[in-house]
C-alpha cells in the first residue's frame, strides 16, 4: 500500500495538468517568462565563452597548435553559437510571445538540451586527463534551476544526456578506471536535476492556478456587488431606476451635466385614475398595469443619456440629456396614444380605459439649477395635465 502510494504520488508529480481554459495563459506566462531569463543567460554564456576562446588561443601554452585546445577551441565556439542564437530568438519572439508561447518553449527546450550535450562533451573529453564531473554536475543542475521544463521534458533531455554519459565514460579514459563514484554523482545530479524542474513547473502550476482561481472569485464577488447594487437602485416591479437612483447616483451625473452646460429634459408621468383601477381589479392587475406601463416607457424614452426612473406608486420619472424638447415630446406622446390605443380596461374610471399624463419642460442647464427644483416644475406641469382632464402632455415654457 506505502509503495502504491509513493507510485501515485510520484505520477501526480509527472501528470499534472490545468483546466483547458487555464492551459493556453499558463503557457503564454511560462514562455514570457523563459524568454527573460534566457535572455540575459544567453548574455552571460557568450562573455564567458569569449573570455574562454580568448584564453585557449592566446594564453595557454601552445594556443591553438595543441590538439586539445583546438578541441576546446571549437566546443567554446559551438557553446557560444547555440547562445547567440538563443539570444536572437529571444528578441524576435518576446515582441509577440502570445502568438508564439509554444514555439519558444520548445526552442527553449532543444537549446538547453544542445547546452546539456554540450557540458556532457566536455565532462567526457576531460576524462582523458581527470575523473572530474563538475562540469556536468553544474550543468543539469543550471538548466533546472533557469529553464523551465516540464517534468516529462526533463527526464527525456537530462536523461539522454546521463545516459550517454555513462555509456562513453571508458571511451575517453586512457586507462581502466572504477566509475562507480561517476556514475553515482552523475546519476544523483540528473535524478535531483529532474525533481528540481519537476517541482518548479508544479510550482508554477499550482501558483498560477490559485492566482487564477482567486482573480476569478474576486471577479465573482464584483459582479455579485455590482448585481447587489444594481438591485438596490433598480425598482423590482418595473425594474427601472429607483428613489435610491435619484438620490445616491443622479447628483453626480447632474454634476456633470451642469459643467458641460448640457440641455437637459424632465418627464413626470402618471396613470390616470389609478386608485380606481386598483380598486376594480386587485393589487396584482394593478402591479400587472404599472409593470406593463413601464415597459411602453422605456420602449420609446430609453436612450444615451437618459435615466427613466419608477419615481413612487403609478408616477415615474425621465430626465434625458443631449436630445431636442420637440423630439422627446413627441415621443411621449407616442407612448401615451400607444396606450390608449391598447385599450387595457378601467371600466369604473371616466375613460374607460387607462391613460397617463405627463408633465415636461427641457432646459440649458447652468450652475445655479437644482435638481430638486427641475423636477418640481415638471411635477407641476402634470399636475396641470391632470387639472385640464388627463390623457395628454403639458409643455413647459423653458421648453425649446
Amino acid at each position: 500500500m506505502r509503495m502504491q502510494a509513493m507510485t501515485d504520488k510520484l505520477k501526480r508529480v509527472f501528470t499534472k495538468t490545468l483546466p483547458e481554459e487555464m492551459r493556453q495563459e499558463f503557457e503564454t506566462e511560462r514562455a514570457a517568462h523563459t524568454l527573460r531569463i534566457c535572455k540575459y543567460l544567453s548574455v552571460v554564456v557568450m562573455v564567458f565563452e569569449l573570455f574562454n576562446m580568448y584564453m585557449m588561443a592566446f594564453v595557454r601554452d601552445g594556443g591553438l597548435s595543441v590538439h586539445s585546445h583546438r578541441v576546446y577551441f571549437v566546443l567554446y565556439i559551438f557553446l557560444f553559437t547555440i547562445s547567440l542564437a538563443g539570444f536572437v530568438f529571444c528578441l524576435i519572439f518576446e515582441k509577440d510571445v502570445d502568438r508564439h508561447a509554444g514555439l519558444c518553449l520548445k526552442l527553449a527546450v532543444a537549446e538547453s538540451g544542445l547546452f546539456c550535450l554540450w557540458g556532457t562533451a566536455v565532462t567526457l573529453y576531460d576524462q582523458r586527463v581527470t575523473e572530474n564531473v563538475s562540469v556536468y554536475l553544474c550543468i543539469v543542475l543550471s538548466v533546472s534551476v533557469f529553464v523551465s521544463y516540464r517534468p516529462w521534458e526533463a527526464m527525456i533531455v537530462l536523461g539522454i544526456n546521463q545516459i550517454i554519459l555513462m555509456l562513453l565514460f571508458p571511451t575517453f579514459q586512457p586507462a581502466p578506471t572504477n566509475n562507480i563514484g561517476n556514475y553515482t554523482n552523475t546519476a544523483c545530479a540528473t535524478i535531483m536535476a529532474v525533481l528540481i524542474a519537476a517541482m518548479r513547473y508544479n510550482n508554477g502550476l499550482e501558483t498560477f492556478h490559485s492566482r487564477k482561481i482567486i482573480v476569478s472569485q474576486k471577479e465573482k464577488i464584483e459582479e455579485m456587488n455590482r448585481k447587489l447594487h444594481i438591485q438596490v437602485l433598480t425598482d423590482e416591479l418595473t425594474r427601472l431606476y429607483n428613489r435610491r437612483y435619484l438620490k445616491e447616483v443622479m447628483p453626480q451625473v447632474w454634476e456633470q451635466f451642469q459643467k458641460d452646460s448640457r440641455q437637459v429634459t424632465f418627464v413626470m408621468i402618471d396613470i390616470d385614475n389609478f386608485k380606481i383601477y386598483n380598486d376594480t381589479y386587485g393589487h396584482q392587475a394593478g402591479d400587472d398595469c404599472i409593470a406593463l406601463i413601464a415597459g411602453l416607457l422605456k420602449s420609446h424614452l430609453d436612450m444615451p443619456d437618459g435615466h427613466l426612473l419608477r419615481y413612487g406608486g403609478e408616477e415615474f420619472l425621465a430626465i434625458i440629456a443631449g436630445k431636442d424638447g420637440k423630439a422627446i415630446a413627441d415621443k411621449v406622446n407616442k407612448a401615451r396614444l400607444d396606450l390608449e390605443q391598447r385599450k387595457l380596461e378601467n371600466r369604473q374610471a371616466p375613460f374607460p380605459y387607462v391613460t397617463i399624463s405627463a408633465g415636461m419642460v427641457t432646459q440649458t442647464l447652468d450652475p445655479s439649477m437644482r435638481l430638486e427644483h427641475c423636477i418640481r416644475q415638471a411635477d407641476i406641469l402634470l399636475y396641470q395635465a391632470k387639472q385640464k382632464g388627463k390623457n395628454q402632455v403639458i409643455i413647459g415654457k423653458d421648453t425649446l
